[in-house]
């Protein structure tokens, strides 16, 4: 062989030797606890849904970001929500809050309001899904299993796409909550375990999380606080599951 045909055989026996290396550490275990932060682009690529549908997850990794109406939303997480979503998935929280709203709207009791009846749940869903997140993200917005007390069911399961986080997926446990209503969403996602500053967005945003008649909220430095349902100054900061394909219709106008 010529030295030009060596080295390239050399390239290739190299690449054979590592590639299966860095997929492994490229696998959900790897991409959990590896932080990249990569500017993605503006939009949601074929290649980029090609990457979640087919579960190679290439050239994703945790805390990639694409910045769309001056929006960051960021990869929290990949494959949280197992229950109701059979296939890859990432998990997206937006750097900052997408606007500020109360809680609830209707003049509900302090006693009997619960986040699944709160007017801000039904804002996020018939609101901002249709306008500002599923339109980005060419519908791919997968639907998953939430368990979210009624004020009639204490094990209520629900279908769900866009939510505001819990307690439990921003530290890791409860802290200030006062409620013990069961949830799938009981881990801390890996963007705030590997790189916990990420957990404050220099503004108050709600949690889901009930702390006796309040409720819970992230202050703008990342502490464990709580709020009147109608402070109308604190902020949505949601998450949602991102999947590959189209899996969300959006409403007719």
């Amino acid at each position: 062989l010529e030295t030009h045909q060596y080295l390239d055989y050399l390239d290739d026996e190299i690449e054979n030797t590592i590639k299966p290396i860095i997929n492994l550490q490229s696998n959900l275990s790897g991409k959990k606890s590896i932080f990249r932060g990569l500017y993605l682009g503006d939009t949601f690529t074929q290649d980029q849904k090609n990457a979640i549908s087919y579960g190679t997850l290439d050239n994703l990794f945790l805390g990639d970001y694409w910045t769309m109406g001056g929006i960051n939303y960021r990869i929290a997480d990949f494959n949280y929500w197992n229950y109701g979503l059979g296939g890859m998935h990432l998990v997206i929280v937006p750097d900052t809050c997408l606007l500020t709203r109360q809680m609830d709207l209707n003049n509900n009791s302090y006693y009997s309001l619960l986040y699944y009846h709160a007017d801000i749940r039904a804002y996020l869903n018939n609101i901002v899904l249709p306008t500002m997140i599923a339109s980005n993200f060419d519908n791919c917005i997968a639907q998953y299993y939430e368990n979210l007390q009624s004020n009639t069911n204490k094990f209520n399961e629900v279908e769900a796409r866009l939510e505001l986080m819990s307690e439990s997926m921003v530290y890791g446990q409860g802290i200030l909550r006062t409620d013990s209503a069961p949830t799938y969403s009981i881990n801390q996602l890996a963007l705030f375990k590997v790189r916990p500053e990420f957990i404050y967005c220099y503004q108050n945003y709600w949690l889901r999380d009930r702390s006796g008649i309040n409720y819970c909220m992230v202050t703008e430095n990342g502490m464990a606080s709580y709020a009147s349902n109608y402070d109308p100054t604190v902020g949505i900061r949601p998450c949602f599951a991102l999947a590959g394909v189209p899996m969300y219709t959006p409403p007719s106008p």
